[in-house]
């Protein structure tokens, strides 16, 4: 490691005034600037809630795109005000905007799960603002014609996403959270990544730890005692001496107890596996696209009205706007296999793995695909203008998960973070997963 990078933690150690108390998670998580895994994960902790913000942010802008003047709906009446987002382009507008929400929703409840199911505030407040939003569209869809020269078929499909998704958020956070806090949660899943460094890099980062804390002591911001349980701790828990000062702690480290005593157990490991229920869901999202490609594929011999082909669901005698909501609902859900795929590969240390690669390039292809062959076989039944945004949007956020894959991923494997994360679990005396 370079010295000047790793020396970085003990130049904050040395000059910082630490005037709230010295923060050991934040001096810990200095030692691995130079950790491509690690750094990448810090990184990340910034220009995540940048990108969370937006995803926020897209159902107020859907909420106050149609409006007009206070008190006063410009639905239906363009040029009421001169901002006001009308016809095809609040269409596509809409469609953008809860495409991003459900995005949001998607990455908040892999982060609630993984994070060991802490609530945060601020995320509860963006799943209800999503959820009622999307239900006021739902609303304002239901006469016809719809709002602003909307078409129904188009945007519903995604805003009955947002709207499961929304709910499911909001009932999880509310209902189903654990105590603890976020930071903790964190400063925990960093310290995973730590403990699954090559031993040499584990213990330049143990010596450099120490040389921090005699910097403490030389400053007398902590005392011998203190240094003593912090120099005993394993990398990456410092945190823990964080969470001692808190008057809501996190579960500590499973002790040996005595008959009839109790202890309390730490959450499971964020780096090992999901559970059943989850990895089904996930394979159901990374296929949707492939069943999307299917969709219009034709039936020979077999005619459309509407010119090209009838495909093989229209010939079975699904039409119409049944037949636009499945291959919309294929599109919502392969958007979100994608989100969950770029979430696990930030969450266990920008580690490549050949299965997201297979799911995001099927997921890329299915696209690509799908909009070649709708010309060939669809017919007036399929509507081109409702389908080509969603299928747009799965191309998108599939390119997007291949670029962070392949420029912005750190060697080593995801299996070996999935083992080291079950391994824990066994000696916290928790069940986990084997991993696979």
């Amino acid at each position: 490691m370079s010295k000047s990078v790793r020396s970085d933690a003990v130049q904050v150690a040395t000059q910082a005034q630490f005037d709230q108390g010295v923060s050991f998670a934040a001096l810990e998580a200095r030692l691995g600037r130079d950790v491509p895994s690690v750094r990448g994960r810090a990184r990340g902790e910034r220009v995540v809630p940048v990108a969370r913000l937006v995803t926020y942010a897209a159902p107020v802008v859907a909420l106050l795109a149609p409006l007009g003047v206070p008190d006063q709906l410009g639905i239906g009446q363009p040029g009421r005000v001169p901002w006001m987002v009308y016809g095809e382009t609040l269409q596509d507008l809409a469609l953008v905007c809860f495409v991003l929400a459900l995005c949001g929703q998607t990455w908040t409840l892999l982060s609630w799960w993984h994070l060991g199911r802490r609530r945060d505030w601020l995320t509860v407040l963006s799943s209800l603002v999503t959820l009622l939003i999307s239900v006021l569209w739902l609303m304002w869809l239901e006469p016809s014609p719809a709002i602003g020269g909307v078409l129904p078929q188009v945007v519903r499909p995604t805003i009955m996403t947002a709207v499961v998704l929304g709910a499911l958020a909001v009932g999880a956070q509310l209902f189903a959270s654990r105590p603890g806090t976020l930071r903790a949660a964190r400063a925990q899943a960093r310290g995973g990544l730590m403990r699954v460094l090559p031993q040499e890099q584990q213990q330049s980062l143990l010596t450099e730890r120490q040389e921090v804390l005699e910097v403490l002591l030389t400053r007398h911001l902590v005392d011998r005692a203190t240094a003593d349980q912090a120099a005993a701790l394993p990398l990456g828990d410092w945190w823990r001496l964080d969470a001692d000062k808190d008057a809501d702690k996190p579960a500590e480290p499973v002790q040996r107890s005595v008959p009839g005593e109790t202890t309390r157990r730490p959450l499971p490991s964020s780096l090992a596996n999901s559970n059943m229920a989850l990895q089904c869901l996930k394979a159901v999202a990374l296929v949707a696209p492939f069943g999307m490609m299917l969709l219009p594929i034709g039936n020979p011999g077999i005619s459309g009205t509407g010119g090209g082909m009838k495909s093989v669901m229209e010939s079975d005698g699904i039409r119409g706007d049944t037949l636009i909501t499945m291959a919309l609902l294929c599109a919502m859900a392969g958007v979100i296999g994608q989100v969950w795929t770029l979430f696990d590969w930030w969450r266990l240390g920008r580690r490549r793995d050949g299965l997201w690669l297979a799911s995001s390039w099927t997921a890329l292809g299915s696209a690509v695909v799908t909009l070649v062959i709708f010309p060939f076989f669809i017919t007036g039944s399929w509507g081109m203008q409702v389908l080509t945004g969603p299928i747009l949007a799965v191309a998108i956020s599939a390119g997007l998960v291949l670029v962070a894959l392949y420029a912005a991923s750190v060697p080593g494997t995801v299996q070996e973070l999935r083992t080291a994360g079950h391994a824990e679990d066994q000696a916290n005396g928790l069940s986990a997963p084997e991993p696979n």
